[in-house]
């Protein structure tokens, strides 16, 4: 087969096909219609399988018919494997397992796996400014933690080090800490024992008895950027 030209594709077919990329990576299996439409921010399931016929008529993917999760991307794609960031609208103690809500999702980006070490990770707009004077008016992506102790087979080993800014849900809000700890690897660790190990530049609660309840990992901060 000829190599495929990258402009065969649309702006919505190259999101699928970043999408589907990114999914496979992440999960090594191929994703459903439903999650492709959950990634992209498209509701209708019709709408996700036009565009996945032409991804096929045009040679990109291949199908089973009848066949979940049978998706397979042709070899000689030119476009490059890539990292899925959402840009998240919020991030609240009551939101914390739908994050990726399209609701919720302002929009999508790709950054090229060659560029970046890390996969599963959504980006958002501070969340606690006050905590950091470098971060106050950033854009911030973190490796999305919430799930680690559950499933570890899925996100694998992911060493927690001296001076790494985790972001952690309270009762209320959600805060920026810095690990003050030896490394730590995802497997060996209780949120009691990050939260213990976690400091700040300034107070580390508003008041001394807020009751902060159960506290939880959501993230660990990869990156800083400038423009999404």
């Amino acid at each position: 087969m000829s190599r495929i030209s990258e402009n065969m594709l649309t702006f919505k077919q190259k999101l699928v096909f970043s999408a589907i990329t990114n999914y496979i990576n992440e999960n090594n299996i191929p994703p459903t219609v439903r999650e492709i439409g959950e990634v992209i921010g498209e509701k209708t399931p019709g709408a996700v399988q036009g565009i996945l016929n032409r991804l096929e008529k045009k040679g990109v993917i291949t199908r089973e018919t009848g066949m979940a999760r049978s998706i397979k991307l042709v070899n000689d794609s030119p476009y490059p494997e890539v990292v899925h960031v959402p840009l998240l609208k919020q991030i609240k103690p009551n939101n914390i397992d739908d994050l990726f809500s399209i609701y919720n999702i302002i929009e999508n980006g790709y950054i090229p796996m060659n560029a970046f070490k890390y996969t599963g990770c959504f980006a958002i707009y501070n969340p606690d400014p006050y905590s950091f004077k470098k971060y106050r008016d950033s854009t911030l992506i973190f490796k999305d933690l919430r799930y680690t102790n559950i499933d570890t087979k899925a996100f694998g080993t992911i060493p927690i080090k001296l001076g790494d800014i985790l972001l952690l849900k309270c009762k209320k809000r959600v805060v920026l800490r810095q690990y003050e700890g030896n490394t730590l690897s995802i497997s060996n660790f209780t949120n009691n024992e990050i939260l213990e190990k976690c400091i700040c530049e300034f107070n580390v609660f508003d008041d001394a008895d807020e009751d902060i309840g159960d506290v939880s990992i959501v993230g660990m901060l990869c990156a800083k950027l400038e423009e999404f």
